[in-house]
């Protein structure tokens, strides 16, 4: 007679452990071979990340961070060719055109800002003003819009749909407008990201005044 080497059960001959002893071994084994496996796929989900934004900000110096991955992951963000995000961090208020061109290079497009404002009058002497927001886009979205009473004050709307709407849905659900304008000021900027699908994309841009000077600069991840 044997006896099992873990518990000491008596056995038949040419046996080393227990039918009982195999068993719980075997479904040890498992369990452990589960806690790797799921420590093996939380490991891979944190690193792979990290491991991706050290290789580009090495290699392209391209924006860094959880966010950038997300926008670089699921939308379509275009570079401008000799664009840099270490060179962007060193843009200042203040500098010239030709300093920030030196950073950055050219920009994908520059657009001066400009502002179509449409109005509509509804019968009962009211009227709406909506604001697009125009960068050279053959259909712009509108930003802004408000509605005044006869008075010209301004009340809360149920427009609020309009919000974000281009102008080939308005036009589609409200007709022309009575009068429109455009806005301009003073302003120049120069993009060097933009979305081919108009999607999700990291926005970088520069901002002039009249004088050729930054005004303000813009990093913001842009979510459509």
């Amino acid at each position: 007679m044997y006896r099992c080497r873990t518990c000491g059960t008596l056995m038949g001959e040419n046996q080393l452990y227990c039918e009982q002893c195999v068993t719980e071994y075997w479904a040890a084994v498992r369990k452990n071979a589960i806690r790797f496996a799921v420590v093996l796929a939380l490991g891979l989900v944190l690193f792979v990340p990290w491991a991706w934004i050290l290789w580009r900000q090495k290699s392209t110096d391209r924006p860094t961070g959880f966010g950038a991955f997300v926008w670089e992951t699921f939308g379509d963000t275009v570079y401008a060719d000799d664009y840099s995000e270490t060179n962007f961090g060193k843009v200042e208020f203040g500098m010239t055109s030709h300093e920030v061109k030196a950073l950055l290079g050219d920009p994908i497009r520059r657009y001066r800002d400009n502002a179509d404002v449409w109005f509509y009058s509804p019968e009962d002497g009211a009227w709406i003003e909506l604001w697009f927001h125009y960068i050279g886009a053959e259909d712009q979205m509108c930003y802004f819009m408000r509605l005044h009473d006869p008075e010209g004050k301004m009340v809360a709307s149920d427009l609020k749909w309009i919000e974000g709407k281009r102008q080939s849905e308005i036009l589609a659900r409200m007709g022309d407008p009575q009068e429109q304008r455009t806005d301009q000021w003073d302003k120049v900027t120069w993009a060097y990201t933009y979305s081919p699908g108009d999607t999700n994309y990291i926005i970088r841009s520069v901002t002039f005044d009249k004088g050729g000077k930054v005004l303000s600069k813009e990093a913001e991840l842009y979510f459509d």
